[in-house]
């Protein structure tokens, strides 16, 4: 994760308009930047907010789940994510229902640490009631969840509320590698272009055009650890500094307004039913 260029990026959010505020125009990430991401849809029923769910008893946990956090898992209404992937992260003989099981930790393993990320490692109890029936397609929007909570993180770093960045901030880095192609890395494979996120994935990256955070990774590990932290530093700033500089003089030609029609992505099969009802 490039948390430079998520702080140059969170410098010039402007929570009025939730857009990015560039030398040219404003950019933003709207629900199909989403769905072209991570594919999911935006034509479902509204998430209902927690406050309005109920606290599952311990019979909703052994009947949904087959086991309940102990009471050093929880913190209030929420309990720990290591707790999903200890419990239903190994390889068993699966049955339907051992099969029905581990994809509702699966589903709220991704709530806690994609949709919802808090920056705590926990999700919330209220959560398992909206996994009680998996049906496809999803009957929730989780498109906007993400992007709500997504909103709320660059809200709150850029009035410096928060010194990290909560909510799914991989969508941010991928959507400006699309919008912007002369500051994103060169990929491998482009044999997977949806959704994007698989595209965009660390290990199909050659290298990075600019910037890289690895590029004197192997010289500093080699540092003594008190003059490590201060070339880190100064790398981190540096980065950070050249970024700004980017997005302060990017020119109109260098920005993708529709980066999804210019590539391949647009023919494949679930892609097509949004092009075909935009």
């Amino acid at each position: 994760m490039n948390m430079s260029l998520l702080s140059a990026l969170a410098e010039r959010w402007h929570p009025e308009t939730y857009t990015f505020q560039l030398p040219f125009e404003e950019w933003g990430i709207t629900p199909y930047n989403i769905y072209m991401t991570l594919g999911l849809r935006y034509d479902c029923g509204s998430v209902p907010f927690k406050e309005d769910l109920p606290v599952p008893s311990e019979d909703d946990w052994m009947e949904l789940l087959g086991m309940m956090p102990d009471a050093t898992d929880f913190s209030g209404h929420r309990f720990k994510l290591l707790w999903l992937s200890s419990n239903f992260s190994r390889r068993v003989p699966e049955t339907e229902t051992v099969a029905m099981v581990k994809a509702r930790a699966l589903i709220l393993y991704t709530m806690g640490a994609m949709i919802l990320y808090h920056g705590n490692e926990l999700v919330s109890s209220r959560l398992l009631s909206l996994v009680a029936n998996i049906t496809f397609p999803m009957p929730y929007n989780w498109n906007a969840a993400l992007l709500a909570h997504l909103y709320e993180g660059l809200d709150k770093a850029n009035r410096s509320i928060s010194r990290s960045l909560t909510g799914f901030y991989s969508v941010i880095e991928v959507c400006f590698f699309d919008h912007f192609p002369h500051l994103a890395p060169t990929l491998i494979d482009h044999s997977h272009p949806f959704p994007r996120m698989m595209l965009w994935y660390k290990d199909n990256r050659s290298r990075t055009r600019m910037f890289s955070d690895l590029a004197w990774r192997s010289n500093i590990d080699a540092l003594v650890p008190m003059m490590r932290v201060v070339v880190l530093h100064c790398i981190a700033h540096a980065l950070l500094s050249a970024y700004l500089f980017a997005l302060d003089f990017a020119l109109f030609l260098q920005f993708r307004t529709m980066p999804y029609l210019r590539s391949n992505v647009a023919l494949t099969p679930r892609a097509k039913e949004v092009f075909q009802a935009s």
